[in-house]
């Protein structure tokens, strides 16, 4: 991400601390993962305000939504999916084999950087 598009993105829509979202976002490096909870608590936004950021980011193509399973077991990611519908039915976590249920507790939506 190049802070001169962040700064013509954000500059209008973010005003009232849109420079530190800015410098916060350029310490992700393509292929990197944000989960929007970092944003989130880190500004203090509300969750409107946080999906409004990625929703700007993902239509500049600046980074990818998936959807990332997760283990309770284990505390542990277990897979990504690039659209909701591609998530299997029935999954066993990799690391402790426990077979996952799935339901929104255990769904993140996260963000990979894409450029």
């Amino acid at each position: 991400m190049s802070r001169d598009l962040l700064e013509r993105i954000f500059k209008n829509k973010f005003n009232h601390n849109a420079d530190e979202l800015i410098t916060f976002l350029l310490l992700f490096k393509k292929n990197e993962f944000i989960y929007p909870s970092t944003i989130k608590n880190k500004f203090k936004y509300d969750d409107k305000e946080v999906y409004e950021v990625f929703n700007i980011l993902e239509k500049q193509h600046l980074v990818k939504m998936y959807y990332e399973l997760f283990c309770y077991t284990c505390n542990r990611p277990v897979k990504l999916y690039d659209t909701f519908s591609k998530i299997e039915d029935e999954i066993i976590c990799d690391n402790c084999e426990t077979p996952l249920i799935i339901n929104k507790n255990n769904i993140k939506i996260i963000y990979q950087v894409i450029k």
